[in-house]
């Protein structure tokens, strides 16, 4: 693999690292806010290309740019706003992701499916600010941010301020201050400068750790970009306080899901953000039922003999049905997302079984009345909501998953056939929130009903909700939970 990527690795070292980036990171702005290419690109193009959307792809742009930091230098002879050196750079980048399986393809196409998926459907999603506003009342949360100051020294919402400026100074310039003041939003400069050493880098430091992680085999283009973690890069070590963001859209990564791995390093953080996901879960549901047929009711303890049950988290129910859900804030591993071997991603198939099994555990205690709720002759269904979407695919991934309920289902002494009697469903939180709108015009029964008997039965649903339900789609709101970043620009404002 290393001598079809010499000539990559060639290319770029031709590049002025710090030219690269920059340009690197005005390809972004036009492919994310229809930002105008520079007139140096257009003149030193033939074909009066005013828009990159479509000719090149944000993942291709991201590897670009892992590949500037790993080996360009001081200085070059070739150029990126060169239309014919842009061309090559991307065309080596696409001949190297199907060279790293070349001859394995059909022995392993669903697992390269899978990491595709990974890799392409984030830059896709246009659900950015619900991301950004889900994370962030998830965070506020007393506990979890607690944590969060004791790690960093800072709130969620002084984080979320932080953040969102930089990330907005971006789109009118290219660079940065790291001194600028934030004394107005009670900011100190000391807390100022901790949130700054979480994310960024100087550009010599961020080569070693991309070189660290950096593999040149099957797995070559799916390493990580060092950026995701540090997203601002100063250039020059004379001017340390200057820097640039050559994925903006990074630095709103960071502050809201990249959070996770600050808070990661405090022991004892699992319980307090899992409490969090689980409040937020049943807040949400109730936010976004506003049909008056559809209710929402917390699980409660209860005993079986002596033994003491949490349940599940959450009933949704009407007339017709209930669901019963489980809520989790786990996430898939880095290398369930991206290696190509299947080892890492069976690992992590097996723990979504448990959560699924947990589920039918519930759903035997309450179909045998040692809960609280009384199900009476309503349909049950049983639901694990992730907070992360983990972008499963392949025959192989639902066969392991199969395979892992059904083995788990017999040691836990419960009957295989409640699997085909109570079919159970996965879905993100972010398809959660499609479907509670969903279930609020057509109903609990008709809605699992219909995803069970579908081809996409088990945990497709973002495709059976586009498809089943297209008329009804059209009205599904993506503005409930604006307010969150609202009542940080007004506080915000209010300090100007």
């Amino acid at each position: 693999m290393y001598e079809y990527y010499k000539p990559l690795r060639n290319f770029v070292r031709q590049l002025d690292r710090n030219t690269a980036l920059l340009q690197i990171f005005q390809f972004f702005q036009n492919i994310q806010h229809d930002k105008p290419l520079p007139e140096e690109f257009r003149k030193l193009n033939s074909n009066g290309l005013s828009s990159l959307k479509g000719v090149v792809y944000q993942w291709e742009l991201d590897i670009l740019a892992r590949e500037v930091i790993l080996h360009s230098g001081r200085g070059g002879t070739k150029s990126l706003f060169s239309i014919r050196h842009f061309r090559v750079a991307i065309e080596h980048i696409r001949r190297l992701q199907d060279r790293q399986i070349d001859g394995r393809l059909p022995t392993v196409i669903y697992q390269e499916l899978h990491r595709l998926f990974q890799q392409q459907f984030p830059w896709q999603s246009h659900s950015v600010e619900l991301r950004l506003c889900r994370y962030l009342r998830i965070y506020r949360d007393p506990e979890v941010e607690s944590l969060l100051v004791e790690r960093t020294g800072l709130t969620v919402r002084k984080f979320y301020i932080l953040g969102g400026a930089v990330t907005g100074a971006f789109l009118s310039r290219p660079f940065y201050n790291l001194n600028t003041s934030f004394k107005a939003f009670d900011i100190s400069d000391a807390q100022r400068d901790s949130f700054f050493n979480l994310v960024s880098m100087d550009l010599d430091s961020l080569q070693k750790r991309a070189l660290s992680v950096q593999e040149y085999n099957e797995n070559w283009s799916y390493t990580i970009n060092p950026l995701r973690s540090t997203p601002l890069v100063s250039l020059d070590g004379g001017a340390p306080n200057v820097v640039i963001c050559p994925i903006p859209e990074f630095m709103l990564l960071r502050i809201s899901e990249g959070l996770f791995f600050d808070l990661l390093r405090i022991k004892g953080f699992e319980n307090p953000y899992g409490a969090a996901f689980e409040r937020y879960v049943g807040e949400i549901s109730l936010e976004l039922s506003d049909s008056k047929s559809i209710s929402v009711k917390r699980g409660e303890e209860y005993f079986v003999k002596k033994n003491k049950k949490n349940g599940v988290d959450w009933y949704v129910f009407d007339d017709s049905a209930v669901a019963l859900i489980e809520c989790k804030a786990k996430g898939m591993k880095l290398g369930a997302r991206y290696q190509l071997q299947e080892d890492a991603l069976v690992e992590e198939v097996d723990l979504l079984a448990k959560f699924v099994v947990q589920n039918y555990k519930n759903l035997a205690d309450v179909r045998s009345g040692f809960t609280k709720f009384e199900v009476g002759d309503r349909a049950i269904y049983p639901v694990v909501v992730t907070l992360s979407n983990w972008y499963l695919f392949g025959p192989s991934i639902f066969e392991r998953l199969e395979s892992s309920v059904i083995s788990l289902l017999d040691m836990a002494g419960l009957d295989r056939g409640v699997v085909e009697e109570y079919p159970y469903t996965i879905m993100s939180i972010e398809e959660y929130e499609v479907a509670v709108q969903l279930i609020n015009k057509v109903g609990l029964k008709e809605f699992f009903d219909a995803f069970g008997a579908s081809e996409h039965k088990g945990w497709m649903l973002g495709p059976f909700m586009h498809v089943r339900y297209q008329a009804e789609m059209a009205g599904v709101r993506y503005d409930y939970l604006r307010s969150e970043i609202t009542s940080v620009m007004e506080h915000m404002e209010g300090r100007l």
